[in-house]
């Protein structure tokens, strides 16, 4: 640069005063515009946007192009198209790499002796021009690290021109085992009871320690407890050589969900009509059971000795625990009408003498029946007031009950013709025979009738 600035001092003085001077003074001053080299940082794998001062001379690369890592001499040209020596541009690389996703400070405990494995994720690193680097970290993740000691943890990258960067964060594990025993326990479960008492509760419960392996666990209420009905917490407690304690809890809930169970439950009971209405039964209540009520009351609608109308009635029993477990059962009662109707008044056998050659009307009083002790029709064939022929005829009388049960009775009416017939008058005739003689004599004939009379035995 030196030496630009030189030729152009000379060029001034030894032609300032010839026709030349003034176009020579004009082209040297700008000359000595120039700057100095130019040295930038690169912003990217591409390089960088750099500015120069040209000295009003036309140069390539221009000002504010992009110029590649290393360097690049700049071309110009001044208004007569002269070559002109520019700036050289250098594009360095001074920066490393730049830290992101470092791990914030852990603190952890000690599992054992040896204090503690710590895992860690590594930050990346990424380069303006190098793009992503790798990094490195010490002690690396996975690494046990002592107890009862912070540990700083330095994680480095560098670029592909050997500039460095580095980050840190830190790794606490705390005193030897100050942890308690993992205590495992089920989950909140039901038990159904079996007592007024409750029921008999048993569960598994198991501690393990990392230093000491296995411990015992105490459990308040303990299994193999009876627990009343309703939420128990249970709360379990394990401890280990070094004074560590953990405890955990869960809820047993003791349910009454059964219902009482009978027994004793009468089978069908049949009973015979007494009377239109049905027939009285009486009938021994069931027996109920249950684990938690002992023996609830049992209540039965019909209750026994009521009257039961004819037909098949069920009777339903019920019983609760009091603790809204209900229980039902139940049996027949058959009301039943097999017995036929009573019939009673029936006539005895009738003779009656015939009052036509059609026989004879006949009226008799009807038999009366009873049924269930209400009185039941009676229908006789032939009836009271019929035509009975002259002849021995069987009067049948039958009542018939609602269950189709018949009853029947008869007699017999016996219709004769048992008198002779009955002559009319007859007049006398009167002849005139002269002794030892004969005479003719006419007479009308007497008439005969028959007039029966009834004959009642």
């Amino acid at each position: 640069m030196w030496v630009r600035w030189l030729v152009a001092v000379c060029a001034f003085v030894v032609l300032c005063g010839t026709p030349l001077a003034s176009a020579m003074t004009d082209r040297s001053l700008r000359l000595l515009a120039f700057g100095d080299d130019v040295t930038a940082e690169a912003t990217g794998p591409d390089g960088a946007n750099v500015g120069y001062d040209n000295g009003g001379f036309d140069c390539n690369p221009p000002s504010g192009a992009l110029f590649a890592l290393g360097d690049t001499t700049v071309s110009c040209t001044d208004a007569g198209l002269n070559p002109v020596a520019g700036p050289t541009i250098h594009v360095v690389d001074t920066t490393g790499p730049v830290f992101s996703n470092v791990p914030t400070n852990i603190t952890t405990a000690a599992t054992s002796s040896a204090g503690a494995v710590v895992g860690y994720t590594n930050p990346t690193a990424t380069d303006l021009v190098d793009g992503d680097r790798s990094v490195d970290c010490s002690p690396a993740s996975g690494s046990t690290f002592a107890a009862g000691v912070t540990t700083n943890v330095n994680c480095t990258a560098s670029d592909a021109h050997g500039h460095g960067n580095s980050a840190g964060f830190s790794i606490t594990v705390g005193s030897w085992d100050s942890t308690g025993p993992a205590i495992s326990v089920p989950g909140d479960f039901p038990v159904e009871a079996t007592s007024s008492s409750g029921a008999v509760v048993t569960f598994s419960v198991s501690a393990n320690d990392a230093v000491d392996g296995a411990v015992p666990v105490a459990c308040s209420p303990d299994s193999g407890s009876t627990l009343g009905l309703g939420p128990h917490l249970v709360t379990c407690t394990a401890s280990d050589s070094h004074g560590n304690s953990s405890s955990r809890s869960f809820t047993v809930t003791v349910d009454d969900t059964t219902p009482p169970v009978f027994s004793n439950v009468p089978g069908t009971i049949t009973k015979e009509a007494t009377s239109t209405s049905g027939a009285t039964a009486t009938y021994t209540k069931p027996t109920a059971t249950d684990a938690v009520a002992g023996n609830p009351t049992v209540t039965c609608s019909p209750v026994s000795g009521s009257t039961f109308a004819i037909g098949t009635t069920s009777v339903e029993c019920d019983a609760s625990d009091g603790n809204g477990n209900p229980a039902s059962t139940s049996f027949n009662v058959i009301v039943q009408d097999t017995t036929a109707p009573m019939i009673s008044n029936v006539p005895s056998d009738i003779f009656v003498e015939a009052t036509s050659p059609a026989g004879r009307t006949v009226t008799f009083s009807t038999p009366t029946a009873t049924d269930l002790g209400a009185s039941a029709p009676v229908n006789c064939v032939p009836g009271s007031g019929s035509t009975f022929a002259i002849s021995v005829t069987t009067v049948i009388c039958t009542a018939t009950d609602g269950a189709g049960h018949s009853a029947s009775g008869s007699f017999k009416v016996t219709v004769q013709d048992s008198l002779p017939p009955v002559f009319g008058p007859a007049p006398d005739v009167n002849a005139n025979v002269a002794p030892g003689g004969s005479t003719v004599v006419t007479y009308t004939k007497p008439t005969a009738t028959e007039e029966p009379t009834a004959i009642m035995n």
